[in-house]
Formats: C-alpha cells, structure tokens, sequence
C-alpha cells in the first residue's frame, strides 16, 4: 500500500529557567528531509504551564505562543507572580510547524507538558 502513514503520538515535558527578555524555549519541528534521519513534520498540543517562582521576590511571568503562519505572538500567561506561589494553568494550544513557546521571567521555573504527533 502506498501512501499509508502511521502517526506517533508522544507525550512530553519541557522545561526552563526565564530570563530578562522573551526566549524561545520550544520550536515545533518542520520537515526537513536533507537530515539523516528525516526530520518529520510535526503537531504539538500544549496541555499544561506551570510556573514557579523561588527568587524571593515578586517577578512578572510571560508565556507566550508565536504562530509563525500567521505572524501572531498571543500571551497565554502575562502576570506577576509572588515569591513560592506557582501558576498552574491548564490549556489547549494547537501548534503546527515553526510555531514556538516563548517564555520571559528572570530566574522563574518553566515546565509544559504536551503531546506531540508525528
């Protein structure tokens, strides 16, 4: 049979520490058949963003998702946060090729958890 795909779904965590300025910490990989293996493209969906704060004082937390298709940057987390009082925010976010997960917040705790389907 020709044309036949299978998908893999996996289920993942990624995580960072913020800093002063808005970083990318997550790219959804693009198809890039020039590597050995080929790179697949991709689809990610982010389930979950916690944040965390353990710098001893109050620090502005920024999450924000860049869709590449469409030139948008959208900011799903934009708030200050108190020293040990952690954001928990459950969302659904479809992020397709070349999309990111940009995140600002100096010494912040980032962590997403997400699936992604190959």
């Amino acid at each position: 049979m020709q044309g036949v795909f299978s998908l893999a779904d996996n289920f993942k965590r990624a995580s960072a520490t913020g800093t002063g300025s808005l970083t990318a910490i997550l790219t959804v990989a693009s198809s890039d058949l020039s590597t050995t293996p080929p790179t697949q493209p991709a689809t990610l969906i982010l389930k979950n963003i916690t944040v965390s704060n353990k710098t001893g004082g109050q620090v502005r937390a920024e999450v924000a998702i860049n869709d590449s298709s469409a030139s948008i940057e959208t900011y799903v987390v934009d708030e200050d946060l108190a020293n040990n009082t952690p954001i928990d925010r459950t969302t659904t976010q479809v992020l397709e090729q070349g999309d990111q997960i940009k995140v600002k917040g100096n010494g912040l705790k980032f962590s997403f958890n997400f699936m992604e389907m190959i």
